[in-house]
């Protein structure tokens, strides 16, 4: 994650907010965040990625902020249902890196 979070900031000075850390959400309860990027949380999956779509939408419906995955062995049919539902999940820090720069 750390490595990550390095290759945003090299690419995109000042844009990591924080690492690993823990936000209050609007239910009150308190959610791990694995990259904060200001207007964009990452939330960050090793191996097969399970449960990744749903920690994804959890936080972004709690947290009111565009929430985003990273989960480099993510198999295609969870990719692919991800992008079905409307997640973004990239499997590159370069993917995602690309992404926010188009977000902003």
């Amino acid at each position: 994650m750390a490595d990550v979070a390095n290759a945003v900031e090299a690419a995109m000075p000042g844009r990591v907010v924080d690492v690993n850390m823990h936000r209050v959400m609007s239910n009150g309860l308190t959610r791990e965040i694995d990259i904060d990027l200001g207007k964009i949380y990452v939330q960050v999956k090793g191996g097969a990625a399970d449960g990744l779509t749903g920690r994804i939408a959890k936080t972004q419906q709690n947290a009111g902020r565009m929430t985003v995955g990273l989960a480099p062995e993510m198999s295609d049919a969870a990719w692919k249902n991800a992008a079905l539902q409307g997640m973004p999940v990239f499997r590159t820090a370069d993917d995602l890196i690309a992404y926010v720069k188009e977000f902003g």
